[in-house]
């Protein structure tokens, strides 16, 4: 085929969901439009901005969807395309499960998925699930996967995310001089902290906490005569948003021993006072 050929015309077959009009708006390749085939492809399958043919109709249920595009009439600089359908039924979600997290609880990702079992299969669904856990810290973004089993038989669908645990616990250590002494914080922060399982055994170790969407954080500050331990502890309840409660306790120690308070009183400022007191030093 020449470098250069014109679309005459886009021809739509096997569709039933949507109408020609509605496909080509979202095709968005006009007559008269040069023809470029990594173009046709993005427009027809997965584009990046999710504005193609299939996500439109994978984002209403229907997994089982292929197109096919077909050049029926090449002559000269011109072509002619068909695009072939086959719409199949929709999908229904039957479980949705997960896989490679061994300490993380499969309620707080599941939480995360926007697909539910009952639902219509939705590709965007799945991305945004996708987008939601990696923003949670727990898992490598580079290992999240996400495994469609299609059931044509019944019409449903079983879906699997596939993470891999990282660390997501922090250590703090600072320190610095300062009025002739070291003055140093040392603080750990546990995310996802449970503390109802963590006498629990798991996986061979029955202190290894098991993850439930709690974080625990201490901090030890030695300054001035002070011994202040901070504890704090906090869970994210989830509704339909998302919400913080937590939890804190402080303890100060101070030791004066061998130290003594000077006070000094201090006279309190007075206006009349001070305006007696410059016309005193006027007169004499």
């Amino acid at each position: 085929m020449r470098a250069l050929s014109i679309i005459l015309e886009i021809f739509w077959v096997g569709n039933a969901k949507y109408t020609d009009k509605e496909l080509n708006n979202v095709l968005n390749i006009n007559k008269g439009d040069v023809y470029n085939q990594s173009i046709l492809e993005s427009r027809l399958f997965m584009s990046q901005d999710s504005r193609d043919i299939t996500s439109l109709y994978m984002d209403d249920g229907y997994l089982f969807f292929q197109v096919t595009p077909v050049e029926i009439l090449v002559e000269n600089d011109s072509i002619d395309l068909e695009m072939r359908i086959y719409e199949g039924r929709q999908a229904i979600i039957n479980k949705v499960t997960v896989t490679g997290n061994s300490k993380t609880n499969d309620k707080v990702i599941l939480r995360e998925a926007r697909t539910k079992p009952g639902q219509l299969f939705s590709r965007t669904d799945i991305i945004r699930t996708q987008r939601d856990l990696a923003q949670l810290r727990y898992f490598n973004p580079e290992k999240l996967g996400v495994n469609p089993k299609p059931n044509p038989a019944d019409g449903t669908v079983d879906i699997e995310y596939v993470v891999e645990e990282q660390a997501s616990d922090q250590v703090e250590l600072s320190g610095g001089w300062g009025a002739g002494r070291i003055v140093g914080t040392l603080g750990v922060s546990f995310n996802n902290f449970s503390a109802r399982n963590v006498l629990k055994r798991t996986h061979g170790n029955p202190c290894q906490p098991v993850m439930v969407n709690h974080f625990l954080s201490a901090h030890r500050v030695p300054v001035h005569g002070f011994n202040p331990t901070m504890l704090l502890y906090g869970t994210l309840v989830r509704r339909k948003k998302p919400n913080s409660l937590s939890v804190s306790v402080f303890h100060s120690r101070q030791n004066l021993t061998g130290q003594k308070r000077m006070t000094q009183p201090v006279k309190p400022f007075s206006p009349q006072g001070f305006l007696r007191t410059r016309q005193k030093t006027k007169s004499s």
